[in-house]
């Protein structure tokens, strides 16, 4: 297992840096959106499940360039792949900055979603072919310091009586950083390499769809990716619209459940392979069902405080750990393809199930929010035991 103290002496040091820099970014604006959203809504005069609409250009954007990451990887390279797709994180940050109208607004998030969804596939690739799930673990944990940046950013300008708008300013500055730092590294990054006996850099993407597990995969991730980002959406407007907590106190739920988030996943990056995955994937399913229900019992602040944070730490190593074991479930060969697959299908699960909860709390309430968390979060775990119980034929 690779760790950061094996690399320090290798030029690539500064290209693991600067990748958790990456998914720092990556993680800031999708979790900036829930804070951001109710001021936003005024903004252009919306109802409260317009965001499904945001969500679905977003996931239109990301999983048209996850889908095909692992043939752009292997076109353009590394290097120039994140400059391409850092650029359009920047353009898509443009468009919510200078937007007169919500359509525009909806273009922007497609364009955001398209530079997002080639950074997070070639980053899970290209840690999954050179290092170990420690520092996997450690990139996901830095998308983690980006979901609590994101909302305290947001929560920071609205109390200071800022528009929305700075929020994605001073996203597209951090993103212009990145471009500078990946131009100065280009000749560290390592090129694609083949796997292992094959003579070709993978297989075909249809080659690839055909495995039965693949699909299994698809939607567990679809939903742990959607259990991730529902919390994070839509706890800011439960807690003010439906709970009547102030601005400041619910941007702290949302700050403290992204926080969890962030520590649960540095954690895992600690314990490294002292975890047997099935029994942690079970138990982190569990205990986010749990904190789903104290969400649910709206039985005052400190329990809230408990259920939020217990959920973001509960989720952190699920997504990671499953990504890990790619090439142990697939196979080398249809690695990279299965992870664009599965980034793919993040991206579905980002636009979807914090969609259909925010249509569900227009009609029936925002207090249905925690009963459609914890019916998540079962699916997650029955389809967990499905896949326990696969066995992937040998060829």
């Amino acid at each position: 297992m690779t760790t950061l103290a094996q690399v320090r002496n290798r030029t690539d040091i500064s290209v693991i840096v600067l990748a958790y820099m990456l998914f720092v970014m990556l993680g800031m604006p999708g979790a900036m959106l829930g804070v951001a959203w109710p001021s936003m809504r005024d903004t252009f005069n919306l109802e409260l499940d317009t965001v499904w609409d945001l969500l679905a250009f977003s996931a239109v954007g990301y999983t048209m360039s996850s889908f095909l990451s692992g043939r752009l990887v292997y076109r353009l390279g590394y290097t120039r792949l994140l400059i391409v797709s850092t650029v359009l994180g920047i353009v898509g940050a443009a468009g919510y900055i200078f937007a007169p109208v919500w359509e525009v607004v909806l273009l922007a998030g497609m364009v955001l979603g398209l530079g997002g969804g080639t950074i997070d596939a070639a980053m899970n690739t290209y840690f999954s072919a050179n290092y170990g799930p420690r520092l996997m673990s450690w990139l996901h944990a830095c998308y983690g310091v980006g979901t609590v940046a994101g909302p305290f950013v947001m929560t920071t300008l609205l109390n200071a009586q800022a528009l929305w708008r700075w929020g994605y300013v001073i996203f597209a500055l951090f993103s212009a950083a990145l471009v500078v730092g990946v131009v100065l590294t280009a000749r560290q990054w390592r090129a694609p390499q083949l796997p292992s006996g094959t003579s070709t850099p993978k297989a075909g993407l249809s080659d690839t769809l055909r495995l039965p597990v693949m699909w299994l995969l698809i939607v567990l991730i679809t939903l742990v990716v959607g259990l991730e980002f529902s919390p994070g959406q839509w706890t800011f407007s439960l807690f003010t619209e439906s709970r009547s907590m102030t601005v400041d106190l619910a941007g702290l739920m949302v700050t403290l459940y992204w926080g969890g988030f962030m520590v649960g996943r540095f954690l895992f990056g600690a314990l490294g392979n002292n975890l047997k995955p099935g029994s942690a994937l079970r138990g982190c399913i569990a205990a986010a069902a749990v904190g789903a229900v104290l969400v649910w019992l709206d039985a005052g602040p400190a329990v809230n405080f408990v259920g939020v944070i217990l959920m973001g730490l509960a989720k952190a190593p699920i997504f990671p750990l499953l990504v890990t074991a790619i090439p142990e479930r697939v196979g080398g060969h249809h690695a990279a393809n299965a992870i664009g697959f599965l980034i793919s299908a993040a991206g579905v699960g980002i636009a979807i199930l914090p969609g259909l909860v925010g249509r569900l709390a227009k009609n029936n309430g925002l207090e249905v929010i925690g009963p459609l968390l914890l019916v998540i979060a079962v699916g997650m775990f029955v389809l967990h035991e499905m896949l326990v119980r696969y066995r992937t034929p040998q060829k």
